[in-house]
């Protein structure tokens, strides 16, 4: 089951994978606002690595404490390189945690401090959540005439 982890949250099998949705995003286009999509690119990538961290924390947290939604799974100010690279960065780290969390648990268990929530659900949770949205990113990037992919 670990190897099929392995496939799944990292999007191995799905027709782009998280780096290959934000590689090569031009700068200039990453707060820009799109009528009727409600998020900029820079939002899409802060959320999805908000969203694994708490289910990271939710895992591995004993004193796990949910935070407010919406506030703190979206960000409120607009993104920079530097914050575009560094959300990068951290969203892959906490995804290697995951994987490498996934060795360590027999993923159909319950989670100690969180009765009726198994690791396998956590998990799988993460992966279709990013997947979504690593959607939404590539269709941003196609109207925003960003995306050089067939």
């Amino acid at each position: 089951m670990n190897d099929t982890i392995l496939e799944i949250l990292p999007g191995k099998s799905a027709h782009v994978t998280f780096e290959q949705a934000v590689e090569g995003t031009d700068m200039k286009v990453i707060n820009e606002q799109v009528e009727g999509i409600n998020h900029s690119l820079w939002d899409l990538v802060e959320h999805i690595r908000r969203a694994q961290k708490d289910i990271l924390e939710f895992i591995e947290d004993e004193e796990y404490e949910k935070p407010s939604w919406p506030d703190d799974y979206w960000p409120q100010e607009d993104g920079n390189r530097d914050k575009w690279y560094d959300s990068i960065r951290r969203f892959q780290a906490d995804r290697r945690a995951l994987i490498d969390l996934t060795y360590s648990v027999d993923l159909t268990e319950e989670i100690p401090h969180q009765p009726g929530y198994t690791y396998l659900r956590e998990v799988l949770l993460v992966a279709q959540h990013s997947s979504y949205h690593i959607g939404q990113i590539v269709s941003l990037r196609r109207v925003l005439n960003d995306w050089n992919r067939t």
